[in-house]
């Protein structure tokens, strides 16, 4: 077969969860022997495609006009959704908003469909991405949310990463039923043997808590640094256990990196490492006692998968992480300092088979996985196999 890959213009910068998904995705389909091409332009010629695979509606400005671009070729339009859930986006922009979005709450524009059409204007003028400009204007006229459940309806098969998934797009979209498979995020298990050694070493590192992910306002670093403060100002935690942050500076979120920068100059218990390539992330993360991550909103929280791969425990938050983690982890409420510092506690004092979990996580969150389960559904749709 012969596919394509689309997602959203900055699909590299910044880095997040769909862009590990995309590549580790595309890698594995290239070892079963298929050919797959990553191009993240609104039109380009698909005449050479047997199908396309679009990644990540939420960013539906930009993933409509690829769908429509498709749908003019005659081309099989597989759906990677990666939704977002519009009532926990809500509940983060109300409780835990920084910058161009605590203007839009004080300005009282809270529907998220207007707030997104703002935060695109702006990106057009400020950020000179002038080739959003009429896929703007055509999804002001349309409806971002009409443009969702168009797509989601239209295409020839919808992938979902979990059961909530498909129960958010149905209660959110207003969709009765679509036709969707489940096909799973994974872990790079070839990375079985980790030794934390050498970046220890590199950063200066003993004992250390971590949190892995793009330093914005949804990945909650300063709720960490807030519930560790609590903790070490309690005499709850050793004092001499580092607080440890690795991850890229998200662009889009300037005033809330400011902020995030203040903690580091005034405490000296926590470093932040920035981005690392992602075999040394999962180093960091064998060396770690605990990995932290109370984001606002996942479709899985893949980086909780990885951390219990890597043979650390996790602290975590959300349903649709709940269905990967199961009770392997710590979970807690991302708005509540105590929660999060209570899971820390209770994750410390906890006793995790590793082995079983290993094994669990080899026979279902695997990118081999992904790969046979993506190229079984692209064969119903384009031969009818079974």
């Amino acid at each position: 077969m012969n596919i394509l890959f689309q997602s959203r213009s900055d699909l590299y910068k910044p880095r997040g969860g769909d862009t590990i998904q995309i590549e580790k995705l595309a890698e594995e389909l290239r070892k079963l022997g298929h050919s797959v091409d990553i191009n993240l332009e609104l039109n380009p010629d698909l005449s050479s495609y047997d199908l396309v695979n679009i990644f990540n509606i939420n960013h539906i400005v930009e993933f409509y006009p690829q769908y429509k671009n498709a749908k003019r070729q005659g081309k099989k339009v597989v759906i990677s959704a990666i939704y977002h859930s519009i009532k926990e986006i809500q509940s983060w922009e109300k409780q835990n908003s920084y910058g161009f979005r605590k203007a839009l709450n004080v300005l009282g524009i809270t529907d998220q469909y207007y707030r997104d059409y703002i935060k695109n204007v702006y990106k057009i003028i400020f950020e000179k991405k002038i080739a959003k400009l009429m896929p703007l204007i055509n999804q002001i006229i349309v409806g971002a949310k009409t443009q969702q459940k168009e797509v989601i309806e239209g295409a020839d098969l919808v992938f979902v990463q979990t059961q909530n998934e498909v129960v958010d797009i149905q209660d959110e979209l207003g969709v009765s039923d679509f036709n969707h498979r489940l096909v799973v995020n994974g872990v790079d298990i070839n990375l079985a043997d980790l030794d934390s050694t050498k970046i220890k070493n590199k950063f200066k590192l003993d004992r250390y808590i971590l949190e892995v992910g793009r330093v914005e306002p949804r990945k909650n670093q300063i709720m960490v640094i807030k519930a560790f403060k609590h903790l070490r100002d309690n005499g709850l935690i050793d004092k001499n256990i580092t607080l440890l942050f690795a991850g890229d500076k998200n662009n889009h979120h300037k005033s809330y990196f400011s902020e995030f920068q203040k903690y580091l100059d005034i405490y000296p218990w926590i470093k932040y490492v920035g981005y690392l390539p992602y075999h040394k992330v999962q180093e960091l993360m064998s060396g770690a006692m605990m990995h932290v991550y109370p984001s606002w909103f996942e479709t899985t929280g893949l980086l909780n998968i990885e951390a219990l791969w890597a043979g650390t425990k996790v602290v975590t938050s959300g349903d649709r992480v709940k269905e990967y983690v199961q009770n392997y982890g710590e979970y807690c409420d991302p708005a509540d300092i105590n929660s999060i510092a209570d899971a820390i506690i209770r994750a410390i004092n906890s006793d995790i088979d590793f082995v079983q979990v290993k094994e669990y996580i080899r026979s279902n969150f695997t990118w081999e996985i992904a790969g046979k389960q993506s190229e079984k559904y692209y064969k119903e749709i384009l031969y009818g196999d079974n």
